[in-house]
């Protein structure tokens, strides 16, 4: 006998199992696992009436998909296999998401091992590559299903878009913090890059052999990839130059030869940026800046950047919300934000843009009671704002921000929002969307049921 079987073997307990006792032979139900079964069942069997998978897929059945339809070229009397239907695709990403699961191989398994996502399916074999593309391919028309989902509360009268809250939430990119390089390094790998791909082409050229051309074809197309990555490392690093340049400017300096030279960017994903974390370190993430209605805590509105701070996106935010839902009339009143917002000229700009709206955002230093009273050099928007957050009335309406927006992103990170799997502004915002449109989808839940 192995020694595995020795270390596993059942002990017969024949002997013991016989023992009389004062109540007789206990009868015992053991575990048959060999018993061939012939079961009769429909996939819409296996979830409950009341499952919530049953709820997202009622939900996206009634939203308005036409974008997505009108992009399949698969049609009636041309050749081509059928699409997959593009309002499966957004339900399997948004059961997904409130699963916390946020890889498109994952799902893949889960849609042939998973019950929920199995009937979401209905027989419809996918794959992990269908999935991830219509995620990230679709920036623009999944912003336009957040803006319906959000006139979902606006047509119902639940909410007014008076009050709204702003915050940002820091995502860590996929790129290490090692992969940043300076502009010498990235400019010796793009020129290797480039000699590289000329290589592989004229390889191309001469070789006859179709498995061999398959092969460097693959290489090529790798190869093409990473130059193109490489050069617009470069770009970004560039842009980084003259945004610090910019900075310095402001605070009457300029940026020192060292200073150019210890500029770094990543060719992993050029357009992450390194920035201070909830945990006191400094990671490439990118800011994902959310504006919350208070009163239902639904997403109005979501803007993604590659800035180490909040500062300026205040009024963006504004413009935006007050663009996406235009045709309603709204009028928003009050907007509230923290104190890493409080720079420049953003409490003017935002008067400007809209002057019915008061801003509620902390002061520098705000515990000093003199952070309250005017300043010299304030001008009268600012000296306003000042006296106003010194009341009662205002620190009661700030108080509702931590309530709201830290609840969003704190939401968001229980969905596992840690890190993203995509590279780039455009697909890390479709990650986003894909959040966003989730979570108000779960408040029409806790609203409507």
């Amino acid at each position: 006998m192995s020694t595995q079987s020795t270390l596993f073997a059942i002990p017969d307990n024949s002997q013991n199992n016989n023992v009389k006792s004062n109540q007789g032979k206990p009868r015992i139900n053991i575990p048959i696992r060999n018993q061939v079964e012939f079961k009769t069942f429909c996939l819409d069997d296996l979830i409950p009436a009341d499952h919530k998978v049953r709820f997202v897929w009622n939900y996206v059945q009634k939203l308005d998909m036409s974008g997505f339809i009108t992009k399949i070229r698969s049609v009636a009397g041309n050749a081509g296999r059928p699409a997959t239907d593009p309002r499966l695709l957004l339900s399997l990403w948004i059961y997904a998401t409130i699963e916390g699961i946020g890889s498109g191989r994952v799902i893949e398994t889960y849609c042939t091992d998973h019950n929920a996502f199995k009937w979401l399916c209905g027989n419809i074999a996918v794959n992990y590559r269908t999935i991830t593309d219509f995620r990230i391919d679709n920036k623009e028309l999944l912003n336009e299903l957040l803006t319906q989902s959000v006139t979902v509360f606006l047509n119902q009268g639940l909410i007014d878009l008076e009050r709204i809250a702003q915050d940002g939430i820091r995502v860590r990119a996929s790129a290490g913090s090692s992969s940043f390089r300076r502009k010498e390094t990235l400019e010796d790998h793009y020129e290797i890059a480039k000699l590289y791909v000329e290589q592989l082409i004229e390889e191309q050229e001469v070789t006859q052999n179709e498995i061999l051309d398959r092969r460097r074809a693959t290489e090529l197309r790798l190869a093409k990839q990473k130059e193109a990555q490489l050069k617009q490392a470069l770009d970004q690093l560039e842009l980084l130059k003259t945004q610090k340049e910019a900075a310095k400017k402001k605070q009457r300096k300029q940026l020192t030869e060292e200073e150019k030279k210890n500029v770094r960017a990543s060719p992993t994903d050029p357009e992450a940026r390194k920035m201070k974390m909830a945990n006191g370190g400094f990671s490439p993430a990118y800011n994902a800046q959310l504006a919350t209605d208070t009163k239902t805590q639904v997403i109005v509105g979501l803007s993604v950047n590659n800035a180490g701070s909040d500062i300026g996106q205040m009024t963006l935010m504004h413009e935006q919300v007050q663009e996406r839902y235009r045709g309603f009339g709204i009028a928003i009143k009050q907007w509230l934000v923290d104190g890493g917002y409080n720079e420049g000229d953003e409490i003017e700009n935002m008067k400007m843009t809209n002057p019915n709206c008061t801003v509620y955002m902390p002061p520098k230093n705000s515990q000093l009671p003199e952070s309250y009273l005017p300043k010299k050099g304030d001008s009268e928007v600012v000296k306003e704002w000042r006296i106003n957050m010194g009341t009662i009335e205002a620190k009661t309406i700030y108080k509702e921000r931590a309530s709201t927006a830290e609840c969003v992103n704190a939401t968001a990170r229980n969905r596992g929002l840690q890190q993203f799997s995509v590279r780039g502004i455009e697909k890390v915002t479709s990650v986003m969307l894909i959040f966003a449109i989730t979570h108000n989808l779960i408040r029409t839940m806790s609203l409507f049921t």
